[in-house]
């Protein structure tokens, strides 16, 4: 798959039993020298990344894998070099750990209060993968509100059966008060959910009003604000912990999310839909040629749910998107 214009880097994803990730700093000669990042290595000329990875890993950590899952695949440019990261979970190994190059090793816990240390000591292009180990693979969005209360009551009704911390989108498609705004997401904060505000116009605002410390809240951005909000005020929310969502229909808005360092995206329409009467899916070989140029976690949305999330994970997408079937799930 490496071709001399771009390097492919199979990464392994090891976790020991208390779910804590296995990671090695680089060698002070290395590329990207010092930094701490995932087991793996350079795929070579007519060898397939699960080959090039169980030999990285025989090589480094003197184990064989057994089962190897695809998670995300991610392009990345350095300023001297083009690489594409396969990662996968190891799910089984034979062997026990060691570090055969004498690089030094460790297992580290993951959380969303710990996103941004992992974030500053790894390398750049380990950022959409960092998220993806993080965050949940279904994207539930909220209706559209016709009155606030009842609005406000209907989230809390829809998310109070959900039996493990989701990621809800919080789209109510007018303006709320920000008293409002603060108290709907601190309540489902409370059971561990993760929340994007997709609050249009407001959204500036917000972003000086929320607290994002946490690491489980994010706004969302409509495509139009991929241009127009200012680079400043997201990279502010993004320093403090906030995540950043985006709306992408095209490869010209995911390029621009690219340049930007979202934190995910939401591709849409996969298919057409019932609230986009006369707007046709664009299809799963758009949403493929989404996947395969985004840097981070890629959300299908547009007639689609759980049950089709096999789908999309052949066309390497990350998750899937939705009102009334994810809510569903």
């Amino acid at each position: 798959m490496s071709t001399p214009d771009r390097q492919v880097i199979a990464v392994g994803i090891i976790t020991n039993r208390n779910g804590d990730y296995l990671i090695e700093q680089r060698h002070a000669k290395q590329h990207l020298a010092n930094s701490w990042a995932f087991p793996g290595g350079k795929v070579q000329p007519c060898e397939s990344p699960r080959s090039a990875l169980r030999r990285e890993l025989a090589e480094e950590l003197a184990i064989e894998p057994g089962k190897l899952r695809w998670l995300l695949d991610i392009p990345w440019q350095y300023d001297d070099k083009q690489l594409f990261l396969r990662c996968y979970r190891v799910e089984n190994w034979h062997g026990q750990i060691k570090p055969e190059e004498q690089q030094a090793l460790s297992y580290q816990p993951l959380s969303p209060r710990n996103r941004l240390q992992w974030l500053q000591n790894a390398p750049a292009a380990n950022a959409g993968l960092i998220n993806a180990l993080l965050l949940p693979n279904i994207m539930r969005i909220t209706p559209a509100a016709v009155d606030t209360n009842r609005w406000v009551d209907e989230v809390l009704a829809r998310a109070a059966p959900l039996k493990q911390p989701s990621l809800i989108q919080l789209r109510p498609q007018r303006a709320l008060a920000v008293g409002v705004w603060q108290a709907l997401v601190k309540r489902l904060m409370a059971d561990g959910h993760w929340i994007l505000v997709n609050a249009a116009a407001q959204t500036e605002a917000l972003i000086e009003q929320l607290d994002p410390q946490s690491g489980q809240l994010g706004v969302h951005l409509k495509q139009h604000q991929l241009a127009s909000i200012p680079t400043r005020v997201l990279a502010r929310w993004q320093q403090s912990g906030g995540l950043v969502s985006a709306a992408v229909h095209d490869l010209a808005s995911l390029r621009q999310a690219n340049c930007l360092s979202v934190d995910m995206v939401t591709a849409s329409p996969v298919r057409s839909t019932s609230s986009h009467p006369g707007v046709a899916g664009a299809g799963w070989p758009w949403f493929a040629a989404i996947t395969k140029q985004a840097v981070m976690p890629v959300y299908a949305l547009g007639g689609v749910g759980p049950a089709d999330l096999l789908c999309v994970h052949r066309h390497r997408g990350f998750g899937v998107a939705g009102i009334s079937a994810c809510w569903e799930a």
